[in-house]
Order: structure tokens, then sequence, then C-alpha cells
């Protein structure tokens, strides 16, 4: 059974559930931008009875502390590295989706051999160079960074005067997108209405979480980055992330950068939307990964 648990880290208080610790390894999970906890539980009950659970709300998330300012790549990062101090977790596998993919990238370096593998649910794309989702440099990539900066300050953050108007507009959001509503998802936006002193509704990751965290986003060469694993990968990308060229060539950069490489294609994932939809097909490749990586550590304690 989950418990809540509340870590001290970088000066911010984080929201941790965890079960007990029985097993020799552990799984830790992280959410996406604007996710929480709750964004896992379709796939807790394949791994609960053979791994301790760990899963976290980032800052500025759920019911971790909201600072006004600290939400840099270097920032969560820094947080993921203190939760793993101050819990003592060892042999852990990283299980992350978009943001929390991200994270992991920056932190997975210094944690070296207490990461055993790492799953990437909507793996990260550098947003620029010859693996990039946009191939600019100098002025050009400028001005796109300009444009893309732009675009995140003129949107619209609006707030309800309800809680049901709020969650109402939250599910509108996915069944316009073409996805269904169920019980997981709906769960997830369920739990990340806050109130407003104003007693006016929002969702619970204020604006800046992500306003400051696209500064570093933009300039990010995750080709480098995914240059210091060492550990086991595994890659789950969406259809539509398939579906670009760019994306297939970043893929193959990494599969040669990385000592174990492997990526699944599972039919109508969407980015940080699998674990709510396939988690099926998701918990079996995990299953199938975790399997084939006891292999290349045969010596490895797995009760």
């Amino acid at each position: 059974m989950l418990k809540q648990k509340f870590v001290m880290t970088n000066g911010v208080r984080l929201n941790v559930m965890v079960t007990e610790e029985v097993y020799t390894e552990t799984i830790v999970f992280l959410h996406y931008s604007s996710g929480d906890v709750t964004v896992w539980n379709s796939l807790l009950p394949y791994f609960k009875d053979e791994y301790n659970i760990v899963i976290p709300d980032f800052r500025g998330h759920g019911e971790s502390d909201k600072p006004e300012s600290g939400y840099t790549m270097d920032d969560f990062a820094n947080d993921l590295l203190g939760l793993f101090d101050a819990l003592k977790l060892e042999k852990v596998h990283i299980v992350g989706s978009s943001l929390g993919v991200d994270v992991a990238v920056k932190a997975i370096p210094s944690l070296g051999s207490r990461v055993l593998s790492f799953i990437c649910e909507g793996p990260p794309q550098s947003m620029f160079g010859p693996f990039g989702v946009y191939n600019l440099s100098g002025q050009e990539k400028e001005e796109k960074i300009q444009e893309l900066h732009l675009q995140r300050r003129v949107k619209q953050y609006p707030e309800y005067t309800s809680k049901h108007e709020l969650i109402e507009a939250g599910k509108a959001n996915i069944t316009n997108a073409g996805l269904p509503l169920n019980e997981f998802i709906s769960t997830t936006i369920e739990n990340n209405v806050t109130e407003t002193i104003e007693g006016t509704f929002r969702w619970k990751m204020p604006r800046v979480v992500m306003d400051e965290f696209m500064e570093d986003f933009y300039l990010i060469n995750f080709e480098e980055l995914f240059k210091e694993i060492t550990c086991p990968v595994l890659f789950i990308p969406s259809e539509g992330e398939w579906d670009s060229e760019s994306f297939r060539e970043f893929m193959e950069e990494l599969k040669q950068c990385l000592p174990y490489f492997k990526a699944v294609k599972i039919p109508g994932a969407s980015h940080a939307f699998t674990m709510f939809y396939q988690y099926d097909e998701m918990a079996t490749e995990m299953k199938a990964f975790f399997t084939k990586i006891k292999t290349l550590h045969p010596k490895q304690d797995t009760r």
C-alpha cells in the first residue's frame, strides 16, 4: 500500500508516495509537467508486488512546495538527487514521462550505479541542432527561440469560478484532443485542482514552473546528456514521435552512444499519455525490459 511522506530537499518539501521497503529493487516514477503522483495509478498493480515503489510530486506540482522561482533543469535534478539521498535509494529503476525524463537525464550521471535502468515514456528531443526539432543555428535559432518564448507569454491560463467547471474544462481538453476519458485520466484531472485565496480555481502547477523551465529546455542538447548515461535505457515514444524523421534520427544517434538501447512502438501511444491508455502494453514492455537487463547483471540480487 502506498503511504504519503514529505521529504525536504534543496530547500523545498516534496510530497512522495512510497511503499514499504520489502524488495531489493525500487521503481521511481517521475511524472510529466502539470502531472502528479496519480498519473502512475494504472501501472502500479503490475509492479507493486515485485518492487518497492517511490512516486514524488516535483516541486511546483501536486502537494509539493511551490516556491515563487527555482524551476530550472538543475533545480529539478538536484531535488531528485536529494530524494535519493533522503530515502537512501539503491538499485533503482527510473521511469519518467516527458518532464520526468528530462529531469532524470540530467540527474542519472550523478547517481551512478544506484540506477539500474531508465525507461523514457515521451523521450526528450533537443529543440535545436542536427537531431533537434528545428535544425537551426545562429540568428535563425535566436529568432525561433524568441518566437517560442512569445507564444508562451501570450498563452492564457484561465481561472474558473468553481471546481466542477475547471474539471469539466480539463476533461474537454482531453476529448477535444481525440482521446477518451477513463478512470485514470479523470483521477489525475480531478486531483490537480486548487482554490486560490480569491476563491477561484486553477490547476495546481503555477504558470511560472514551465515559463522558467522552458528557458532552459530550448537550449538543452539531449544527445550530449544521454552520452553520460551508462545504464540500460528503454524508449517508449508516441506514434507521432515515431512518424517524425528528425526524431528517428535522434533515436539512431542515441542508439550509437548508449551501452544498451531499446525503443518500442506501442500502437496508439500519445506523448505523456501512454500510461493512461496503453498501460497493459506499457507494463508488458517494461517487464520484458527488466527481464532482459537482468541477464546483463547476472550477479544482481533480485529477491
